[in-house]
């Protein structure tokens, strides 16, 4: 036993110790992730004051940012919440020792997904029921109404006073006619976005995961990467790419003649925005009024303050894996990891918040909610989840995995719905802002392929 004991010390590496990791080391670390990413979202504010009061170059350069904050944000949606929202559920059915036959975390995403839409919809409906009965909405509900209408109605002929009443009549019956077969139209079309979403989200992607499970268990090796999520965004971009490109090319080939680009701009519709690259000078001092950036009225609030929820839960788990790691060496990799990503995800949040409509004062305390949720979840994550799940273990997995799955689901609508339309539906630039959404996305998945998520110290915790 002793010759064996030596000769294994000869030649074998001796283990790297584990050093116990001071709270105190912990709390700088922790503390100093939360200052850095809060000085992160403040310097959206200097980027939005140079893209204003700055050359049109400056305004170019805001819009990439803000393009390149899109891809951060998708990449961070199906790279990093949606595994993390996978995990956890497998993980709550690793403990009742029970497989659920339902694709229970997809279903969670849709709900987040839906959420929002319902709030932001409902939100809608009461502002436009309670708006006055001025003259300005009686001329929106009648430009409403025409674009329903039938071409062919306009065609009748006014040679006599008798002739212009029974057209006006017929026209009317048209427009009331063809406005009823338009609203059925939508609401088809409505439900036939919900059974896509579904089929999206409750079908097609737990086959995904499946499949991709499945063959690590052939080859007896477990990736340490998403690569069912990255597949599934390299779809999401494969069409974005497709898109913008053919838009590009429509744009460059078009003639310049007026009567044409009416055909095409009408075609179109609010896939060009003349006014996208046009940065007006309102005095002789050359301040710049703001743009389509910052255009109060092409942001959600509603949106922008759900986009800080869900970003904020998923700081909360954030720190809660850096509060529970116990080596120094991890906690000091994990903590440089964190701390790259934070303040990348935390720019992007605040060029998100600038170009809204909330003020300075509302904008500042969103970005020091965000910030302090590493706070939250570094000093009391593992208490609060303990409180959450009365200590069962099952619950604890089922919360950290449910969770994450909604804000993965309210994340995925705000990317998709809010983020990048702003911008992409903007003619002009379109492959430089396509080039600035890849970076944005490949530089997260970069950085997670180079500092994967060692989950297995935090889910021991959990599971005790």
């Amino acid at each position: 036993m002793n010759g064996n004991s030596s000769t294994t010390s000869l030649f074998e590496p001796s283990p790297v110790p584990i050093h116990p990791t001071h709270n105190a080391l912990k709390a700088i670390l922790i503390l100093t992730l939360f200052i850095a990413t809060f000085l992160a979202c403040m310097l959206a504010f200097a980027a939005r004051r140079a893209a204003i009061y700055g050359s049109a170059l400056s305004a170019r350069i805001f819009s990439l940012l803000s393009v390149f904050g899109g891809g951060v944000f998708l990449a961070t949606c199906l790279l990093d919440l949606l595994p993390d929202a996978v995990e956890g559920i497998q993980r709550a059915e690793e403990v009742i020792k029970y497989q659920f036959h339902f694709p229970v975390t997809e279903l969670l995403v849709a709900s987040g997904f839906l959420f929002v839409l319902i709030v932001e919809q409902v939100t809608l409906f009461v502002r436009e029921r309670n708006r006055s009965s001025s003259s300005g909405i009686e001329h929106l509900i009648d430009h409403h109404e025409g674009t329903l209408s039938d071409p062919a109605a306009d065609t009748h002929s006014h040679n006599s006073a008798n002739g212009t009443r029974l057209a006006f009549a017929a026209r009317r019956a048209a427009i009331y006619g063809s406005a009823l077969s338009a609203r059925i139209f939508s609401l088809l079309s409505v439900f036939g976005g919900g059974v896509f979403l579904a089929t999206c989200l409750l079908d097609l992607l737990p086959d995904a995961v499946e499949g991709i499970q499945r063959a690590e268990e052939v080859i007896k090796y477990q990736f340490h990467f998403p690569v069912t999520e990255l597949l599934v965004a390299s779809g999401f971009l494969f069409v974005l790419i497709v898109e913008q490109v053919t838009l590009f090319v429509r744009e460059r080939n078009r003639s310049s003649s007026s009567g044409i680009e009416h055909l095409i701009d009408h075609h179109e519709g609010t896939l060009s925005d003349p006014a996208a690259d046009t940065h007006s000078h309102n005095s002789a001092n050359g301040e710049r009024s703001e743009d389509v950036h910052f255009d109060v009225s092409s942001h959600s609030t509603v949106r922008a303050a759900l986009l800080v929820m869900a970003l904020s839960l998923h700081a909360v788990f954030e720190g809660l894996s850096l509060g529970l790691i116990l080596d120094v060496n991890t906690l000091i990799q994990i903590f440089g990891a964190l701390l790259m990503h934070k303040t990348i995800i935390g720019f992007s949040l605040g060029l998100r918040l600038v170009q809204g409509r909330m003020r300075v004062f509302t904008v500042i305390v969103c970005c020091c909610i965000f910030s302090a949720q590493v706070l939250i979840g570094g000093f009391g994550g593992l208490a609060i989840l303990d409180l959450i799940s009365a200590g069962s273990a099952y619950k604890a997995a089922l919360v950290s995995g449910g969770a994450q799955a909604i804000a993965c689901g309210t994340f995925l609508y705000i990317t998709c719905f809010e983020i990048l339309p702003h911008e992409l539906n903007q003619s002009g630039l379109r492959l430089v802002k396509l080039i600035s959404l890849l970076s944005g996305f490949t530089l997260i998945a970069i950085m997670i392929a180079l500092f994967p998520e060692d989950s297995s110290d935090v889910n021991a915790r959990l599971l005790i």
